[in-house]
Formats: structure tokens, sequence, C-alpha cells
């Protein structure tokens, strides 16, 4: 008492107009004791920010009678802190001198806090202390048992709870943002969070412990599930602020995993298990459960304000950009998009974002007509940003295109083609459906698409796509054998246009004569709208037999273009009995009725023909008294003469021509034109496919074969030694013996004998 009263009198004489009464200062302490003491302030402030722990210093201020300070301290604090980080985020600097003005403005104002609020307090010494009984200090079995129990009480909760909150989160993130989350990602998140939340009740645990001997079941699961609410706030906080950004800008580089998950898991490692329990210990101070609920309410907020410091300081605001620009990009909304672009670039935190952010800036400077600043930008691509080797490939072709068709080009683009989306695994299907027939006017969406027809990790039947968007109301039709003028007919017809690649789809909404592009819906590639050079997408293309799909309301059908519409009429049933024949053995019998039906009454859709050709030979006098097998000859040559090589492309605009992988149709395909004595057109047609790009192994040995039946022996050799084909040595030995070279054959024959054996 006598401490009490020397205070008094000190505030008397130093502050008469701020002094507290006794009766105050005794609310003050049965009502919110202990206070937020300058060290849990100075900590507030190094990670979250003075625009947090300015308003709570103001709070103290305010219960200890000095209201003025205290509102005025609030609301400056909170104000500034808002506009330093603003300013921070749109500082056009390289994010390095952003981290570093951040953390030296941090560390002085919780210096400077820490000083100001110790001065307060130490007028008022009974105000800020911590009472444990005798019994508390002595006895350290409390403490242990608070720690154990609270890291067992957060496990058990905590899996459950944790469980509904990724599904819940995934659910939004998915259709709101372009972000994937695999099973393997998703246990990822789910054993990271789970560990959290088991360390901090282990430490929350141990602070109830020292505090609370009488601490009732009740209040247990009470602070049990506010632990796991302060935790898995923190972590939605790092989703949102951290992993969404970084998943977006790291697709550019390759590393869209790597950018969200290393900021998310390390963050919420090192930061979340000491600081989930830190604020904790702010949720327990007050007596009064209307104030505990009121600070539960106010801690995400804290939490999106220590993720938002988190960012600038690892160099993440340049990611804020990115994502917005892509969703300003996707909305039609082109210069706001090259506004973000353009500052993301400026404070671009490696070398491959910096390509990727160049190269969106030159393209959005095309699609708005600003040709002269198009090809500066995409000559920087080209000589200064060129950390992604794709990219300035890219630019170097779009440079190329640039100069020869000028501005003469015309771009088309359908208006209104946007849909949320659902980013799982094998959803190629479900997303491209839901964007055609929202475009017209369905209420569909992928996720609905998807829950009926789509297998994670399997993907979705065309026969099964079908059937869907017909149950729907829509014709759902089929062009196998389609061209590219065919989809820019219908692209200017109004009608957006599914296409296949191997093990893949997607839709094409536009297309751009100057740059020779088809502007593409694909979420493989995580992108924007994305830009398809023409020549590489048929080359993918070809590997599904150049197959179109427009899915339609049926009283659309009379835009559909005359050429395009009386094809749909026979090939669309074709088509599918084409896929139905795989339900059964390629090999059975039973498979060739759908083939039949597939190869249809003329020689339109040869792709059918072949395979029956060469897996049903007891069909084949039918096959040649059905169809011209010139006609047949020629579709082929046609077909596989130009934009086609054995190349692998895949999908995501995946191009790979210095390794080849066998296709299949070019097998069947070739096989008719030999079984019909069509050597030297087969040969012809192997030879200009060879002279556009990589052919496989397989290829090889037939053109050799082929050589060999036509007499060219030498040709033959040598394109079995190109193939190093061990199973060809017999007839590698008859072509040495026929050119003379003995020795050679009888080796030829002893390896063809050894093999044998």
């Amino acid at each position: 008492m006598e401490n009490n009263r020397a205070v008094d009198r000190g505030d008397i004489k130093k502050t008469p107009a701020r002094r507290m009464d006794r009766k105050r200062r005794e609310d003050v302490r049965e009502t919110d004791f202990p206070l937020l003491g300058p060290v849990f302030l100075s900590l507030l402030t190094l990670v979250a920010g003075p625009m947090i722990s300015g308003p709570a210093a103001g709070a103290v201020l305010v219960r200890l009678g000095f209201k003025r300070s205290g509102w005025l301290t609030a609301v400056f604090t909170s104000l500034a802190g808002v506009v330093f980080n603003a300013g921070l985020v749109l500082w056009p600097v390289k994010w390095y001198w952003s981290s570093l003005t951040l953390s030296g403005v941090h560390i002085v104002c919780a210096v400077i806090l820490f000083f100001v609020m110790r001065s307060f307090y130490m007028r008022m010494p009974d105000m800020y202390r911590t009472d444990y009984s005798d019994r508390r200090r002595r006895d350290g079995k409390y403490m242990l048992a608070g720690m154990f129990g609270g890291a067992m009480m957060c496990t058990i909760f905590g899996g459950a709870v944790t469980v509904f909150f990724l599904l819940g989160s995934d659910m939004l993130f998915a259709n709101i943002m372009p972000v994937t989350s695999s099973d393997a990602q998703s246990l990822t998140y789910f054993f990271v969070a789970l560990f959290c939340l088991s360390v901090s009740g282990f430490i929350a645990g141990g602070y109830i412990g020292g505090q609370a001997l009488d601490i009732t079941p009740g209040k247990m699961l009470f602070y049990t599930l506010a632990i796991i609410w302060i935790s898995l706030t923190w972590l939605l906080a790092l989703q949102v602020i951290i992993a969404i950004p970084g998943f977006q800008a790291g697709q550019a580089a390759g590393a869209k995993r790597a950018a969200a998950w290393f900021p998310f898991i390390t963050g919420n490692l090192f930061i979340g298990t000491w600081w989930a329990p830190f604020l904790f210990s702010y949720f327990t101070r007050p007596l009064k459960l209307r104030t505990k609920l009121f600070r539960l309410v106010h801690i995400p907020v804290v939490h999106l304000s220590a993720a938002v410091v988190l960012a600038i300081l690892i160099g993440y605001p340049n990611n804020f950009f990115h994502a917005a620009g892509r969703y300003f990009e996707r909305h039609a909304h082109m210069p706001a998009a090259m506004w973000c672009y353009e500052q993301g670039l400026k404070k671009s935190l490696s070398s491959e974002s910096a390509s990727y952010l160049q190269y969106r800036v030159a393209l959005l400077a095309h699609k708005l007509g600003d040709r002269d600043r198009a090809l500066q930008g995409f000559r920087k691509v080209v000589s200064k940003y060129t950390a992604d080797e794709q990219l300035v490939k890219q630019a170097n072709r779009f440079l190329d295109n640039l100069a020869r068709n000028g501005g003469s080009g015309q771009r088309i683009v359908l208006p209104g083609v946007e849909t949320q989306t659902a980013y799982k695994g094998s959803y190629c299907v479900p997303n491209s459906l839901a964007l055609v027939m929202r475009f017209w006017g369905s209420g569909v969406d992928a996720r609905d698409i998807g829950r009926r027809i789509t297998g994670l990790g399997r993907g979705t039947i065309i026969v099964d796509q079908a059937w869907y968007a017909e149950q729907e109301g829509f014709r759902h039709d089929f062009l196998p054998n389609a061209s590219v003028e065919d989809v820019k007919a219908s692209i200017d017809a109004g009608f957006p246009v599914m296409v296949y690649v191997p093990a893949h789809v997607f839709v094409i909404v536009g297309y751009d004569e100057t740059l020779e592009t088809f502007i593409t819906y694909d979420v493989a590639t995580s992108d924007v709208w994305v830009e398809y050079i023409q020549k590489d997408f048929v080359k993918s293309w070809k590997k599904q037999g150049t197959t179109m799909v427009l899915a339609y309301p049926p009283t659309r059908e009379g835009q559909i273009p005359d050429r395009i519409r009386n094809r749909l009429v026979n090939l669309s049933d074709e088509y599918l009995h084409y896929h139905l024949h795989y339900s059964n053995a390629p090999q059975s019998y039973t498979g060739s009725t759908h083939l039949l039906q597939a190869a249809g009454k003329k020689e339109v859709f040869f792709i059918p023909l072949t395979i029956l050709y060469k897996d049903f030979p007891g069909l084949r006098p039918v096959l040649n008294d059905r169809y011209n097998e010139d006609i047949v000859a020629g579709s082929i040559v046609n077909f596989f003469s130009s934009d086609y090589n054995e190349g692998i492309h895949l999908w995501g605009q995946y191009h790979d021509e210095d390794d080849s992988r066998e296709d299949r149709v070019l097998d069947y395909s070739l096989a008719y034109l030999i079984g019909q004595n069509q050597l030297k057109m087969a040969r012809k047609l192997i030879t200009n496919i060879e002279e556009q790009g990589p052919i496989s192994t397989k290829t090889e040995n037939t053109l050799a074969m082929i050589d060999l039946a036509l007499g060219d022996f030498a040709s033959g050799v040598h394109h079995i030694d190109e193939s190093d084909a061990h199973d060809l040595e017999f007839y590698l030995a008859l072509a040495e013996l026929q050119l003379g070279n003995r020795q050679a054959a009888i080796s030829g024959m002893a390896q063809t004998v050894d093999g044998c054996t």
C-alpha cells in the first residue's frame, strides 16, 4: 500500500489530469489483469507491425486512464501502418530495399514502444505483474501436465478440425484462384498443420498449467478450441498472402509447388509454432468471456498483418502484382493488368519471374494494338530477360511473325469466355466443358461435372463427356480430321472449340493472325489465356486425329458453317463408336463391331479403317470391297505430310523434338499402306516426316524393311544400323549378303542364331 500511495503522489505531481483513483485501479485489476507488457507489445510490433501493436498499446493506455494518449496512439499507428505497408508494396524498387526498410522501421518502432510503455508501467508497478502463488512456483508438475495435455488435446481435436479446414479452403481456392492441390499436397498440408498444432498445444498447455490450477474440463476444451482457431487462422493467412500468389508466380518459372510450399511451410514451422502460443497468451489475459471472444475475432486480423509483413520481408510483393495482373487480364481489364505486370517487374524476386512478367507485358502491348511497344518488349525477353528458354524461343517466333505479318492480321477472341475452375488432377474435361457450357448460359460448374463423370487420377472418358452434355440439353458433336480452318471458322461463327491432344483437352477461344497463334484456355498451363503457336498446336493435335468438339444448345445449330455442320452429322457418331471399341480388348472381334461403325460408309475417317486392316486381317476382303484404297491412302498422306513428327508433344504446350515417341496412328497407317503394296508411298511419307523432325525407332525399322523390300539394300542396312534393332539381324544379314559383304552376313546369321537360343 505504501508503494501504491507513492505512485499516487507521483502521479498527482506529474500528471494530475491523468491520474487514476484507487477504485479505477481496482476495476482494471479485476477485469483485465495482467495488462499487455512492453515486451509483449514490442514483439508484436516486430512480427505484425505497428498497425497491430499500436492500437493494442492504445487500449492499454485507455484502461490505465490515459484516454487521449491511448486513442491518439491507436488511430495514428493503425493509419500510419497501413500507409507504410502499402507504400512498401507499391515502392518501385527491388524487393530487398523494401525488406530492409521494413525491418529497420519495425525494430525502431519496437524499441520506442518498449521504452514508452515501460515508462507508463513504472509509474504503476502494481498494474503489471504476474502474481504466482508459492505452490505454483514450487510445483512444476502442473506445467508438465499442461504441456502434455495441451499437445494431446490439440492433436486429437486439431486433426479432425484440420481435415474440415483443408476441405473448406481447398473448395474456396480451387474455385476462385488457379491453384491445384493433389492428394500428396493435401497430406503435406495436413501433417504440417497437425505438427504445428501439437507444438503450439504443448507450449500453450504449459502456460495454462502454470497459471490456472483449477481448470475445469469445459474450460480445457474451450482453450483447446481457441488454440486450434488461432493456429488455423494463421495457416489461412499464410495461404492467402503467401501460398496462393507464390503458386501463381512460381508456375512461370516451372516451380509453382516450391514457390508456394517453401514460405508456407517454413513460415508455419518457424513462426507458427511459437506465434500461435504467443497470441494464445494474448487471448487468455482478460478475465471476461466477452473480451476473450473479441480477441479471438481480432486475432485473424493480426495474422493477416503478420503474413503481409512476412511477405514483404521475403520479397513477395511482386507475386501480389503478378496475381492481380492475371486476374485483370483474365477479366479483360488490359490496362490494369499491364500496370500490375510492370510493377511486379520492378520488384521481381527472381530472373525467371522477371522473364515471365516481361513476356506478359509485351503480349499485352500487342493485344492493346501497340506494335512498337510489343516489339520492344519481346526484344527485351530475347536479349535481357533470358532466364526462361521457352519464353525466349516463343518471343523470337513472335518477333519473326510480327516482322512477317506486320499489323495486318486480325485478332478474334470470343467475348465473355470465362468460368470458375476447379483445379484438380485430371480435371481438364470438367473445366473445358464447363467453360463452353457457361459461355452459352448454363449454370453448371466444373465441380459438378467432375463429381459426375471424372475420376481423380483417371480422367474422363470421352463417351461420358458427351453423355453429360446431352443430359444437360446440349448437343455435343465430334469432328475428327478437322483442320485449322475449321477451328477458325467455328470461332468466327461464335463457337468456342474443344480440342484433343494426348491425354488432354482444352478450349480454343480465339486466334491471332499476326502472331499466328490460337488463344486457348488450358488448365494444364495453369496460366491465363495462352497464345499457342498454330504450327506447334497442330503437331500435338495430330496425335489425336485432329479432333475438335462443338458443345452448344440445339437452337444454335443453324449458326454452324455449312461445311462443318454437314460433316458433323456423319462423323460425330462415327467418332463415338471409335472410342467405344476401346471398352473391349482391342484384339477381340467384339471390338470390330464398333470399328466398322466408326469407319462409316465413306473414306473420310481413315483411322478406324487402318486399325481394322491391321488387327482384323480376316476383314481385309470386306474392307477392300467397301472402301477405295487410293482415297484412304491419299487421306493418310495428306494427314501426315505436313506439321507432323514423332517428337514428344504433350499437354501444357510441352514440345520436345530432341526425342521421339511411337505414334500408334502412324504405325497403323503405315501398316495399311504396306498391306496395300504402296511401298514407295509409305517410304516417301516416312522420309517426309523425318525431314520435319524426329521419328521413332519403330518407324525407322519400318523404313528399313521397306527399303529392303524395294531392293535398296544399302539404305536398308543403314537404317537398321541406326535403329540398332536386334530383332532385324536376320534381315540385316540377308541384305549384307546381297551387297556382297559375306563376313558381315555370316556375323549377322551367327547373332540371329544366338538370339534364338
